[in-house]
């Protein structure tokens, strides 16, 4: 039984990158990843540290859709990099058109910064949106990041949207326990991406997140 197991459960450092169990499990919220592209992290405010430290450096060039969850603006600018806002405007219903974040797009850019449901508008992007800015992105061949915190509490349907990393091979997507599963004491968010690009995630945790 379920009490027998959580009795007879040994206190040590358990599966370093995350047990089997919890990464298929976040895997099934999305239509095409697999464990091997997952890695939890310290909440959500952690999964975005680990994956913007992994995917920026000093002198790169990135464009963050605001208003959004500081930590996505101003941690960007503490790793070195040149941040350009696009903000977002209640007459276009506070959700970003294609075209303008296109011009904003120089041989600089690293990455498209934005988060989905907007945090703390609530505006969402639906699929057609979404395949917009995934088209503007691989274009320009530049990295799509998008905190999906909120994803899950569409009106429409839980998870109904699909996430950035199903329709695009440069993205990277992060989400946690908090917010739709209302589990925030748990402080345990993840990372969705590549596998290539989790590996390298991997090796920036080990300093600071033992299992």
């Amino acid at each position: 039984s379920q009490i027998d197991a959580f009795l007879n459960k040994k206190l040590t450092n358990n599966h370093i990158f995350g047990a089997p169990e919890l990464l298929n499990g976040i895997a099934s919220l999305y239509h095409q990843q697999r464990a091997e592209n997952i890695l939890p992290a310290h909440g959500g405010i952690g999964a975005n540290q680990l994956a913007l430290q992994t995917l920026i450096e000093p002198g790169d060039e990135v464009i963050v859709v605001v208003p959004t969850y500081q930590q996505l603006q101003s941690l960007p600018a503490a790793l070195g990099a040149t941040v350009i806002l696009y903000k977002l405007s209640p007459e276009e219903g506070f959700l970003p058109v294609p075209e303008k974040l296109e011009a904003l797009i120089t041989k600089k850019t690293r990455a498209l910064i934005m988060n989905n449901p907007n945090n703390p508008t609530g505006a969402h992007m639906d699929e057609t949106l979404l395949k917009e800015i995934v088209a503007l992105c691989r274009r320009s061949g530049i990295w799509l990041y998008c905190d999906e915190v909120y994803r899950g509490l569409e009106h429409s349907g839980s998870f109904q949207t699909p996430s950035v990393v199903d329709l695009y091979e440069k993205a990277v997507a992060t989400s946690s326990f908090s917010k739709v599963f209302s589990l925030a004491g748990l402080r345990l968010g993840w990372i969705v991406g590549g596998e290539a690009f989790i590996e390298r995630c991997k090796k920036w945790r080990d300093y600071g997140t033992i299992s």
